[in-house]
């Protein structure tokens, strides 16, 4: 896009106890406007993926 190349990356890490977190997030974009939404875009994926991830490691402690 007029020549302005959009990069994205995601650095998982995982903790001695087994629980991942978001290292690092990345998003350039053709403008500080786009690279944000493209941020908070992926932030969204990458709390979903957590959860995801993390279930196992801490399971839900609602009563039931």
């Amino acid at each position: 896009m007029n020549g302005v190349q959009e990069e994205y990356g995601v650095k998982l890490a995982q903790t001695t106890k087994g629980i991942w977190y978001c290292e690092q997030l990345i998003a350039y974009g053709p403008s500080l406007n786009e690279a944000i939404e493209a941020a908070d875009r992926g932030m969204l994926q990458v709390e979903q993926v957590l959860r995801e991830h993390n279930q196992v490691v801490e399971p839900s402690t609602s009563k039931q």
